[in-house]
């Protein structure tokens, strides 16, 4: 259709002829193939953006376990502490410093408290020593939750992919003492003295949960 045909159609739409739409369709739909891409494109990257890791949830561990349905009804109490451990040569003992300000303040549970040092001293430990490299901003997150039944330790970080849980057994009886190797018995202990344990990758995360049933009756 030429220049002039095309402005004649035109003028004839506003004299209440019905081929006006017919003369606007072919527009619309190219405008709709021009469109169509792009707002796919803008879909998809909203969709890619929705999948990024969220570095403090992560895990999506301690959810649904027995003590957090407690805490809905009428069960015990739920006490919680979480910190970030950096980088540093003085992580370990700034973690310390601050359970001794804030959890372990009013705690008077005796074996509660030792058992929470044990296993946050070897997991820390182990973490700072061979799990971090030289990078700053390597780091992770604790979190130790408790209520009159159960405890529960959870541990993420970004450091080198490592899954505690499927390490071999130490054999200590058929070595000498100075033949075995360093390290390695004291997250062995941790782990065996927990009644479960569950480890999950979720890239960038190693994460790590511990929990231990105490009886009834705290001193």
């Amino acid at each position: 259709m030429n220049r002039e045909a095309a402005l004649k159609e035109s003028r004839s739409c506003g004299k209440g002829t019905t081929d006006c739409n017919a003369f606007r369709k072919p527009l619309t739909c190219d405008l709709e193939r021009k469109w169509t891409i792009p707002l796919r494109v803008l879909s998809l990257f909203g969709q890619i953006s929705c999948c990024r890791v969220d570095p403090i949830r992560a895990c999506g561990l301690m959810t649904g376990s027995p003590s957090d349905n407690d805490q809905k009804g009428a069960g015990p109490m739920r006490q919680s502490f979480s910190y970030e451990i950096r980088n540093q040569p003085n992580a370990l003992q700034s973690l310390k410093q601050e359970l001794e300000l804030t959890l372990f303040a009013e705690l008077k549970h005796a074996a509660l408290r030792a058992t929470i040092l044990l296993v946050i001293d070897e997991l820390v430990s182990n973490l700072l020593k061979y799990g971090f490299s030289a990078a700053l901003h390597q780091r992770s997150y604790l979190k130790v939750a408790f209520d009159d039944e159960w405890l529960e330790i959870e541990l993420k970080d970004n450091g080198h992919r490592f899954n505690p849980l499927l390490q071999p057994q130490p054999n200590l009886l058929d070595q000498e003492l100075s033949d075995r190797q360093v390290g390695g018995l004291g997250l062995y202990l941790v782990l065996k003295m927990m009644d479960e344990t569950h480890y999950e990758w979720i890239q960038p995360w190693n994460c790590l949960r511990l929990r231990k049933r105490f009886k009834e009756g705290r001193e």
